[in-house]
């Protein structure tokens, strides 16, 4: 059953949450870092994977995942 909003998610998921997004987010590359990146025959990447996460609002159990 779903929580109501002002009960959900706990501070402590939260602060949680923000640690890891925080984490994930120093680990990402924005530039070409590979000498093959570099060499002028490279014609580009063909295609990049992600994932994100979004919870139901007021249910910590449901959530879409692409």
């Amino acid at each position: 059953m779903a929580q109501e909003a002002a009960e959900w998610p706990p501070e402590e998921t939260l602060s949680l949450w923000k640690r890891e997004q925080a984490r994930l987010k120093a680990r990402v590359v924005d530039r070409d870092t590979e000498a093959w990146q570099r060499d002028p025959a490279f014609s580009g990447l063909r295609r990049v994977g992600g994932v994100d996460v979004s919870f139901v609002k007021g249910d910590s159990v449901r959530a879409c995942a692409s």
